[in-house]
């Protein structure tokens, strides 16, 4: 039974800002060449090199070729400033005095002074900073020689060799291949193959002076016994008073550990080459990579920005001129459509403003609506709330006819006034009868 394939519903980006090759991280660079040199080693080598070199050296070699690329920039522009030490001064005097003439003559003053500090801040700055890189380089130094003898420390064990020669091994890396490692680190005092070697006994347990390197292998078969240094005798045939079965013998057996150390020595170097040198060099290779993409990023977008330019300056120069009344129909589009939000409020200032002048000539008599389920005056429901007071009343009349009614009702009011106060006295009286009647009906129970 064939299974569908599942298809990839991860969104791609196909314009400028898409990430590429030519836009990764360097340091992303450098980690891949070590884990991929790692992949296949042993856990525990492979453990002491991804740490010396990632972990370790590669923070501080980061940093400083940061710094080092503030240096480059401070010192080849002169007009550039390191935001910490930049001045923002401003004299704050009264218009009066911004007219005055000595009021230039100090304002200069003070724009020069704050320049004149910038430029001294600045230099202070540059060798801050170079401090900072001569720091840095000088841990990640220390951090290769101890890497170094780490890593043939490492090799030595697992080919089951003689560990009292470790640094006999770190020895033989540096006098092949100190032209090589010196020069990725850019210090004055650590150039020449003796530098290097003294640095190694510095950071490490070795004692100088360092034993005697192992000699190329097309010198080993060919030396005499007595005429090698002390390191490279034991590895060498004996004196050839044997027989030639003896001296066959012997010559293939240090043949076979000549081989044996060679190999060592190549798997230690080939390691400290890939996770030091090679990813070193892959991460400047990637930092440069993303400068030249960032510059022709920079110069297309200014090519096409330009382009632009000229194409609308040399349309509009082909065009022909709006007739006036064409053109003050355009302008009056664009007025009202600029205008067209404010109508609304408008409005809604003018609603209020009539609200606010009722009685007036020319307010808004227009009665209110009646409220939602109101128990007060106007109210047309069972629901909670007062209702409109408002509602059912006639409009306000002005005039003759305003006059009257007012009358009218001042009429009915005091006969209406008039009527309840009779009914008051009435039932005060019947209230008072009601209470004599029941006295004397109490009292003559209790005769009886």
């Amino acid at each position: 039974m064939a299974t569908t394939p599942q298809r990839d519903n991860k969104r791609t980006r196909f314009d400028n800002s898409a990430s590429d090759q030519s836009s990764a991280p360097p340091l992303a660079s450098f980690k891949d060449v070590v884990q991929n040199h790692c992949a296949s080693l042993q856990p525990a080598l492979r453990d002491i090199l991804i740490n010396s070199a990632t972990i370790q050296f590669l923070p501080h070699m980061d940093t400083a070729n940061k710094k080092e690329r503030a240096v480059t920039r401070m010192e080849s522009e002169a007009a550039y400033v390191p935001r910490s030490v930049k001045l923002h001064c401003k004299l704050h005097c009264t218009k009066l005095t911004t007219q005055d003439a000595e009021y230039a003559n100090l304002e200069a003053t003070l724009s020069n002074s704050a320049r004149t500090f910038e430029q001294a801040a600045k230099a202070t700055i540059v060798q801050a900073t170079k401090l900072d890189v001569k720091v840095h380089r000088t841990a990640a130094k220390r951090v290769f020689c101890e890497a170094l003898y780490k890593a043939s420390k490492a090799y030595i064990t697992l080919n089951d060799l003689d560990l009292q020669q470790i640094h006999k091994y770190a020895n033989t890396i540096m006098d092949r291949h100190h032209e090589e490692i010196t020069p990725i680190f850019e210090l004055p005092d650590f150039i020449t193959k003796e530098h290097l070697k003294a640095n190694y006994t510095q950071f490490t347990s070795a004692t100088e002076p360092l034993p005697n390197p192992f000699l190329p292998p097309d010198i080993l078969p060919r030396a005499n016994n007595n005429n090698l240094p002390l390191g490279n005798q034991a590895v060498v045939a004996p004196a050839a008073n044997l027989n030639p079965y003896h001296n066959a013998a012997a010559a293939a057996q240090n043949q076979n550990v000549n081989r044996h150390i060679e190999d060592t020595l190549a798997h230690i170097w080939r390691s400290i080459r890939t996770c030091f040198l090679d990813a070193w060099t892959a991460y400047l290779r990637q930092q440069k990579d993303n400068d030249n993409a960032l510059r022709m990023k920079k110069m297309s977008t200014e090519l096409l920005t330009n382009e632009a330019t000229a194409a609308t300056a040399m349309q509009i120069d082909q065009e022909a001129a709006l007739p006036p009344a064409t053109l003050a129909t355009l302008i009056q589009r664009e007025v009202l459509k600029a205008t067209a939000p404010l109508k609304g409020t408008i409005r809604g200032l003018e609603t209020q403003l009539k609200n606010s002048q009722r009685g007036l000539p020319g307010a808004s008599l227009k009665p209110q609506r009646p409220g939602k389920g109101g128990r007060g005056r106007g109210g047309g429901g069972r629901g909670r709330g007062r209702g409109n007071p408002n509602a059912g009343r006639a409009p306000r009349q002005d005039g003759p006819q305003a006059a009257e009614s007012a009358n009218a009702s001042n009429r009915d009011s005091q006969g209406t006034n008039t009527n309840a106060s009779r009914d008051r006295s009435n039932n005060k009286r019947s209230n008072s009868s009601n209470a004599g009647n029941k006295r004397k009906h109490r009292s003559g129970r209790k005769r009886n």
